[in-house]
């Protein structure tokens, strides 16, 4: 693989190692030239003689969907359809954090708190906090727990080491240097208190009545949008909805930004199976991606 690197290297791409990343889940290397991608796969093993069968085979296809999805942002799974569209995602506020962090060293008991909404508090405490103040002050966040209540507690320093392009390491937010350093090295420490909850409402798009319901997927907070004009419920995953969990961004705003999107894309919804047009209208663009397979010659090369 290392060899195929450096050969994608000489030839003038960037070589990125997908297990070294949180990049992608197919293929070893991703090769990004000048106007296009290739998730190149590298097999050890001479090249099959026939059309691959068993585990090369499911492999193969897997990488293929991936790079048609990543063309098309379209791809149909069998038992749903995967699409990727262009959402106007809010951005945290990155000022109200540095002072949120400053007042927590301030503090007496080296506590800050900051609400982004009712029931949605992000906390800032130093390492040597008072565990009894800091008790109080998760209690004070949520005084009252009600029966339709979901408490999600995010410790967001956990991503220093799990970060991701939806969620940022506090150390690598927009902050001041001593900030950021005192993040990565956990003397400062960054708490998210948010009933998910109020992620749920109804709202109204040219007399259609839809709901958000949020609830727990298989990888994590998902939305669900429902109503009796869609054929199919759509379902906003993990990686959009559980922003308002991972970063000091709202549930206001997520809440905001799935409406507005649904509101603006809610013909393609309704027209799903109608009208591959007006779906397709409203994904994102996509890239010139490309799935290949590297098999070593007899000569023992990765060609």
């Amino acid at each position: 693989m290392f060899e195929r690197a450096r050969e994608i290297k000489l030839a003038g791409s960037i070589p990125i190692l997908a297990d070294l990343t949180t990049l992608i889940g197919v293929g070893d290397i991703i090769a990004v030239g000048e106007n296009s991608i290739a998730i190149v796969e590298c097999k050890n093993r001479p090249s099959p003689s026939g059309t691959p069968s068993g585990r090369l085979a499911r492999q193969k296809a897997r990488g293929e969907q991936a790079a048609r999805y990543l063309q098309s942002s379209f791809v149909d799974e069998g038992d749903k359809t995967r699409v990727a569209v262009a959402y106007d995602l809010p951005e945290p506020d990155y000022e109200q954090v540095a002072l949120l962090l400053e007042a927590s060293i301030t503090s007496p008991h080296g506590i800050a708190t900051h609400e982004l909404g009712d029931r949605d508090v992000l906390l800032a405490c130093a390492k040597d906090a008072d565990r009894s103040a800091l008790l109080s002050a998760i209690q004070s966040a949520m005084p009252q727990i009600e029966g339709d209540s979901a408490i999600a507690f995010a410790f967001l320093n956990e991503l220093v080491e799990s970060s991701s392009h939806r969620r940022p390491s506090p150390s690598n937010y927009p902050l001041p240097a001593e900030l950021r350093w005192r993040l990565l090295e956990g003397d400062l420490q960054l708490i998210r208190i948010v009933d998910t909850s109020r992620l749920a409402c109804t709202f109204s798009v040219d007399e259609i009545e839809l709901h958000l319901v949020p609830r727990q997927g298989p990888t994590g907070l998902e939305v669900e949008v429902n109503s009796n004009a869609l054929e199919h419920p759509v379902v906003v995953t993990s990686e959009l909805a559980e922003i308002c969990v991972w970063t000091p961004v709202s549930v206001e705003r997520v809440k905001t930004a799935i409406i507005q999107h649904i509101s603006s894309t809610l013909a393609s919804l309704i027209d799903v199976d109608g009208d591959e047009a007006i779906l397709h209208s409203h994904l994102a663009e996509g890239d010139d991606v490309t799935y290949v397979t590297r098999y070593r010659s007899e000569g023992g090369e990765v060609r």
